[in-house]
Order: structure tokens, then sequence, then C-alpha cells
């Protein structure tokens, strides 16, 4: 059973239907945005079952900025409708996700939870890469396949 299958955590399913309405039309890894929210969303509850609803909610809000009306106070209705403090996860989220893809160092962030849903995103981006490698037919040299040499004692 998925986190996301009924019955669902009201704040899970809260969640799930502003991430329906604002994913609706977006594409992230070639695939509707939607599809991307629900895979970080189960791939974190497969590592880390306990996860609290509100990390699920997160995780699956997670690209909201981007995708939210621009005129929303976004933590303000994030905390007001889904719960408290989500707003804030998800711009944290947000605010590392954007510094990382401008290549910025990254930093600790004091938010273990700000860490977990990245860390679960990019390994969802990663599996989303290698489906569109295969899918492309183009193989790769066997030479990166090998070992590299022993390192030599001195």
């Amino acid at each position: 059973m998925s986190v996301l299958n009924p019955p669902r955590h009201p704040i899970v399913a809260a969640a799930l239907g502003l991430a329906k309405s604002w994913c609706r039309g977006h594409i992230i890894d070639d695939a509707p945005a939607l599809a991307h929210a629900a895979r970080v969303a189960r791939t974190l509850v497969t590592h880390h079952p306990g996860a609290p609803a509100n990390l699920v909610a997160a995780a699956l809000l997670h690209d909201a900025p981007g995708f939210a009306p621009p005129h929303l106070n976004l933590c303000a209705y994030l905390d007001a409708h889904i719960y408290p403090g989500v707003g804030r996860l998800v711009a944290a989220i947000h605010a590392k996700h954007v510094r990382m893809s401008y290549g910025a160092q990254p930093t600790p962030d004091p938010d273990p939870a700000v860490t977990i849903v990245l860390a679960v995103d990019k390994a969802v981006a990663f599996r989303a890469l290698l489906r569109r490698a295969r899918r492309s037919g183009d193989t790769l040299p066997a030479s990166i396949y090998i070992s590299p040499p022993p390192i030599p004692r001195g």
C-alpha cells in the first residue's frame, strides 16, 4: 500500500489535492509534474517509513513555488491549508534546490527534513535520468564499466 492510496492522512490528502491542481500542465523529468511529486513522496516513505504526514506533504509540494499562483503568499497559504510549518519547509527546500541548480556549494541545513526531501528528490531525478538513458538506445562503451586499475602500493 502506498502513502498516497486511500485512506490518506488528512494532511497528505490536502497536499495531494494542491499538488494535483498546481502541477497540472507542468512537466518534470519528461513526465507530468504530479508523477514526479508522487514518486518523491512514495520514495520518502519507502526509505523513511515513519515519516510524519507534514514531511510527506512537503515532499508532494516541494516544487509548488514554481507552480503555485505567483501572487500567493505560499508559506502562509500552506501553513493555513495544509499544516503549520509546511510552508516554511517547502520554501527552505525550494531555496536550497535553486541554490544547488546554480552550482552553489552545498551547505548543511539546520532542519534535517530539508536535507531528507532534497536527497529523495535527487534520487528520483537520477532514476528518471537512467530511465531516459535506457530508452534512448544509446549505448556506452564497455570501457566505462571496467574497474579502474589498482592503486600501486609504495
